[in-house]
């Protein structure tokens, strides 16, 4: 804690800081959930403390992969979960890119719910201000924090002046270490290919084919798909059937597959070998004749086996970039809805495909 003359006034060295890795980017006027939490055993000034409704806020990502930053206002007269509420000052909040915001609010002697505001930049040292250095751990003033709370309004002190509460116009700063997946993005959206939206006619055996996502972490090379089916819709999510999971890097049989067109000639080839052996017994015409006949035998054959990587519906090729899952006794005269949803196997690192048709990130189709 600092006061408005950037003194340090106390503090605890033993803060414990969880979170599930994701960033609020709007303020809500009701029904906010807490994604993360703070929490120590040492005593401030002779009173235990707590701070509950912990929002994590970050910058906004643009379509275009970049990002802005994220301008948030919260209000000090506001009940819990209701942050946006607009009742009391306000307190306004940047977080550019590369930041964490952070607002929570601070029971302290019998004082509740003060509004407490830090902007977090990673790997550093706290400063220009002085840390805590005395009861609860013993982290030193050197030590450099994965989230450090800067200076954020300017005035050379670190943290954000409160608003509310018996420390009005003090700083109070939290700076926390070892937070998994904080830098995590999520992959992708799994572009869907086949069937198209609304197709009717389809058979009982579908393969569903849709496009690989990317990952902007370069850490994540392999990500892992679900697909899904249902008879009902997004809602309930009732009669529904999902696939095992299935990695971008690996291939499953006869009814999953990575894309990846290749030529086999084992068949044209074997059907060759035994054109060979037969016309090495015959002679003149015949054996002319026998072999034009091998020719196209073993240019069909190939042409055949060029296909093995193609999806059951006639004319689909599987390309490189695309996978897929083949789903049998599926019901006659029955429309489906389907999506695809992929993991980076890290908290909220999910994934699911656009909203196409009537329900948010299903498409649907329908059986003969």
């Amino acid at each position: 804690m600092l006061d408005p003359n950037n003194g340090v006034v106390g503090g605890t060295n033993d803060v414990h800081f969880s979170w599930d890795g994701t960033m609020k980017t709007s303020v809500a006027v009701s029904g906010q959930e807490s994604n993360a939490s703070l929490s120590s055993v040492t005593a401030f000034f002779g009173y235990t403390w707590d701070a509950h409704d912990v929002a994590i806020y970050g910058p906004i990502k643009n379509d275009d992969g970049t990002y802005s930053p994220g301008v948030y206002t919260v209000y000090t007269d506001c009940p819990s979960a209701s942050p946006g509420c607009g009742t009391g000052t306000p307190i306004t909040f940047t977080v550019n890119e590369g930041e964490l915001g952070a607002h929570m609010l601070f029971n302290w002697a019998g004082n509740n719910d003060i509004d407490v505001v830090d902007i977090w930049t990673p790997g550093k040292a706290f400063g220009p201000s002085s840390m805590f250095t005395g009861a609860g751990g013993s982290n030193s003033a050197s030590k450099v924090w994965d989230w450090m709370s800067k200076d954020s309004n300017g005035d050379g002190i670190n943290g954000y002046p409160m608003m509310d509460g018996p420390f009005s116009s003090f700083n109070a700063n939290f700076n926390v270490m070892g937070v998994p997946g904080a830098c995590n993005s999520s992959p992708s959206e799994p572009t869907l290919v086949y069937p198209a939206d609304r197709e009717t006619g389809l058979g009982t055996t579908v393969e569903f084919r849709w496009k690989k996502s990317t990952d902007p972490d370069a850490s994540d090379t392999v990500l892992t798909y679900i697909v899904t089916y249902c008879t009902d819709t997004i809602n309930t999510e009732a009669n529904c059937i999902s696939s095992p999971p299935m990695t971008n890097d690996s291939s499953y049989g006869p009814t999953a597959k990575t894309g990846g067109k290749g030529m086999f000639y084992a068949g044209g080839a074997g059907l060759l070998m035994v054109g060979l052996t037969f016309i090495g017994g015959s002679n003149g015409r015949r054996r002319m004749l026998m072999l034009l006949v091998m020719v196209v035998l073993f240019a069909g054959g190939a042409l055949i086996s060029c296909q093995k990587n193609t999806s059951t519906e006639e004319g689909k090729y599987l390309d490189i970039s695309e996978m897929s899952y083949e789903a049998r006794g599926l019901s006659s005269h029955t429309t489906y809805y389907w999506k695809v949803e992929v993991s980076d196997g890290k908290s909220k690192g999910i994934t699911q495909s656009p909203r196409l048709g009537t329900e948010p990130g299903y498409r649907s189709f329908k059986t003969q």
